[in-house]
């Protein structure tokens, strides 16, 4: 399998002390995007605010890095799996 399908799924976690969760999806030519929920997963914590949408860059060194594709923001994330 490779990296690419490694790093395409779901993901939950913690940030700012508030649930958060992605859904990644791998775009071809090794970049992904990425939709954020507040909350958790849809069906399961997500509060049904406006979820955010962030784009990869090409793999750099395993590790898949995000910005915002929404104009003015300066959100970012690393995607990286061991």
């Amino acid at each position: 399998m490779g990296l690419e399908a490694k790093l395409q799924g779901e993901y939950t976690g913690i940030l700012a002390g508030k649930p958060v969760a992605a859904q990644v999806v791998a775009r071809g030519d090794q970049c992904f995007h990425a939709l954020v929920f507040d909350g958790g997963l849809p069906g399961d914590g997500w509060d049904g605010s406006p979820y955010a949408l962030l784009e990869s860059s090409p793999l750099e060194n395993e590790r898949a890095p995000f910005r915002s594709t929404a104009e003015g923001s300066t959100t970012t994330a690393l995607l990286a799996r061991d």
